[in-house]
C-alpha cells in the first residue's frame, strides 16, 4: 500500500476567516482544514485587516492551522467597502 507523505503546505491569502468577504477565504479555509485532517501541516499568510490586528506574530486557530497575519500597507481596506448595485 502506498503511503501519502506529509506535507508542509503554505497557503497565501489576501484575507482569512474569521474576516470574509468573498468566497475565496471560504475555499482557502476548506481546502486548508481538510489537508490539515489529511496530516499535513498547514501555515497560512495573509494580511492584518485593521491596526488592532497588526502584531505579525504566529497564532494557532481552532482548526489546527497556523496562521500568521503579517501588516501591510494596502491599496484597499477590504472590510470597510461599500456595496454597489448590481448595475454598477
Amino acid at each position: 500500500m502506498n503511503k501519502v507523505p506529509h506535507l508542509d503546505i503554505l497557503t497565501v491569502s489576501a484575507l482569512y476567516p474569521p474576516h470574509i468577504i468573498g468566497g475565496a477565504e471560504i475555499i482557502a479555509a476548506a481546502v486548508d482544514e481538510g489537508l490539515q485532517r489529511a496530516g499535513n501541516d498547514i501555515f497560512v499568510l495573509s494580511t492584518s485587516t485593521d491596526a488592532a490586528m497588526r502584531t505579525d506574530t504566529l497564532s494557532t486557530l481552532d482548526n489546527g492551522v497556523e496562521l500568521n497575519r503579517l501588516a501591510m500597507p494596502r491599496p484597499y481596506t477590504a472590510l470597510n467597502y461599500a456595496p454597489h448595485p448590481a448595475w454598477q
